[in-house]
């Protein structure tokens, strides 16, 4: 059990000899709005607008849709649909270089919060590291991949034209995901 610390210390600086190198490459797109297209990050699709205010930070506001399918007490199929408005900021703490990729990943933190509107209103908080990648070929366009806890705040509950079954809860623990395809527009 001694040696558990002792390899752990060795992952972490072979990892970090792997990162550490002389190539980089400058990506800035302070004053840049950019829009994408992601998966997850409050609903199943989504269309999230940024805007950069600096090489470190940058401030998101995203629409996705969110479907609903539930049975009611008669075992009808009910199908429907709300928007979930998601807002937050985002803080780069650092970047890595990947040399055989031709690659930089940035590495942060984000807060989100957000509101969905239609039947099924609802409400999230979510605070999680965030990775965005970007290409040295296609400076222009990036990956980011968001992963963090928060929590779901039902609105819905207890509405008595919703026929729900018992003990359901306003507040539930959620994990935050998202994958977004992003293409800066300029300034």
């Amino acid at each position: 059990m001694k040696k558990l610390p002792l390899l752990f210390a060795l992952l972490i600086s072979a990892s970090t000899a792997f990162t550490q190198s002389d190539y980089s490459f400058e990506v800035d797109h302070t004053g840049d709005i950019s829009l994408g297209v992601a998966l997850g990050g409050g609903g199943l699709v989504g269309v999230p607008l940024r805007y950069n205010f600096g090489p470190t930070s940058a401030i998101e506001l995203g629409a996705f849709y969110r479907p609903v399918l539930y049975v009611d007490k008669f075992e009808n199929l009910i199908t429907s649909g709300s928007v979930m408005f998601v807002f937050g900021p985002q803080l780069s703490l650092g970047r890595t270089f990947k040399e055989h990729k031709r690659k930089m990943n940035s590495n942060g933190l984000f807060l989100k919060g957000g509101h969905s509107f239609g039947l099924y209103s609802e409400s999230l908080a979510a605070l999680g590291w965030v990775l965005e990648g970007f290409r040295e070929a296609n400076p222009n366009r990036s990956f980011i991949f968001e992963l963090g806890a928060g929590l779901s705040f039902r609105h819905w509950v207890d509405d008595p034209f919703l026929p729900l079954p018992d003990g359901v809860a306003n507040t539930t623990f959620l994990i935050y995901w998202k994958v977004h395809w992003n293409w800066y527009l300029g300034k």
